[in-house]
């Protein structure tokens, strides 16, 4: 039986429901990306305002944050620039996770994009990777108080939804 210790800020679940729910990782992106279209993530910070257009780092950011709390794994920011447009997705386990692709009209079926089991290369939907920076690193980058509300707000309704 898998067992997947899932933190309510600083209160475990108790242990039988614990034991009867099993979160997968898709379930997790998928659930983030809902959260992410709300209105109101799209108000608390232009960065999100016209979400997915324009927000796939910090999208991508937060997206691992959440990942890596429920131990699915060490994931990867990968940058990457196709002509004069550039875009950010995680990476994990030799493959791509990216929840903001949809922003681009090559993409154009979501559920399928989003979620992507496609082998690690060094392009991904005909972005070239010009970089990747570990969690932590592009974690490092993020400069305003905003970002960690919408963690907040993104965790706190994750949680509700996963308890419910």
């Amino acid at each position: 039986m898998v067992l997947f210790c899932v933190l309510r800020g600083d209160v475990m679940m108790n242990e039988t429901k614990m034991q009867n729910y099993h979160i997968t990782e898709q379930t997790i992106v998928h659930r983030v990306r809902d959260i992410l279209s709300r209105e109101e993530v799209r108000s608390m910070h232009f960065a999100f305002n016209s979400f997915p257009a324009g927000a796939c780092e910090d999208a991508s950011i937060l997206l691992g944050i959440i990942l890596e709390k429920y131990s699915f794994g060490d994931y990867q920011v990968c940058y990457g620039k196709k002509g004069d447009t550039t875009h950010a997705w995680l990476s994990s386990a030799g493959r791509f996770i990216d929840i903001t692709i949809d922003q681009f009209t090559e993409a154009k079926k979501i559920n399928e994009c989003i979620f992507m089991v496609e082998p690690e290369t060094q392009m991904h939907y005909g972005y070239v990777i010009m970089y990747r920076e570990t969690l932590d690193e592009a974690k490092a980058g993020i400069n305003y108080l905003e970002f960690f509300k919408i963690l907040k707000y993104v965790e706190v309704s994750l949680d509700e939804e996963l308890n419910s």
